[in-house]
């Protein structure tokens, strides 16, 4: 094989190899610019989901510091029932769940460990929005605190109460001092259970599976 031969063969070898080299830095360049792009959009779509996510909370619940009246529901015997705040004389603590709720099942451990931890400072009362099955339910639980259910029409537009679980601290007074949505644990970006920690000064157990 002559010189020239061996150096164009030898060139024809580097042409290929650097075409290769090209095509595999552009397909890097391509694809690190789509991860980026994907990035930046996930990102974006969180923000804005986040940003949704506060809106709905917001426009479904009790604005705090918000005068809420007597409480009108139906105790486990069937009985309708009148709760005052005026009368209890001290924080009450209500916590709005339903016996179908799967974070509810989940929460179980810590709202039964909240309860007993700082029941001589706050009342806790349990209000399920569903009848159904309540009893068993509870009776299988256990919760440390009485439970109504079938809040009125009324109570229920003006509480807001739709989702579950969900916890709201009222005053003496009647005024709404906290509120909170969800089981308590670390989801969905946003930590309850350190909230609810913090403010009662408890350490609880946290979701269980």
């Amino acid at each position: 094989m002559t010189d020239n031969t061996q150096k164009s063969n030898a060139f024809s070898k580097m042409r290929r190899i650097s075409s290769h080299t090209a095509i595999i830095t552009v397909l890097l360049v391509v694809s690190v610019s789509l991860n980026f792009l994907l990035a930046q959009k996930t990102k974006r779509l969180e923000k804005e989901l986040g940003e949704d996510s506060e809106i709905i909370e917001k426009a479904e619940s009790l604005s705090l510091n918000s005068l809420v009246p007597p409480l009108k529901v139906t105790d486990m015997n069937g009985q309708s029932v009148v709760i005052s705040y005026q009368e209890i004389k001290k924080p009450v603590v209500l916590y709005v769940f339903s016996p179908s709720c799967n974070w509810c099942e989940q929460n179980v451990e810590s709202i039964k460990f909240l309860a007993q931890a700082r029941h001589e400072d706050y009342q806790f009362i349990g209000i399920s929005l569903s009848s159904n099955q309540l009893k068993e339910y509870v009776e299988r639980i256990n919760l440390p605190f009485p439970v109504y259910h079938t809040p009125t029409l009324e109570v229920s537009k003006t509480y807001r109460f739709s989702r579950t679980p969900q916890t709201i601290v009222i005053s003496p007074e009647g005024q709404v001092v906290k509120i909170w949505f969800g089981a308590y644990g670390n989801l969905y970006g946003k930590n309850t259970q350190s909230e609810i920690e913090d403010f009662f000064q408890v350490k609880l157990p946290g979701i269980t599976q």
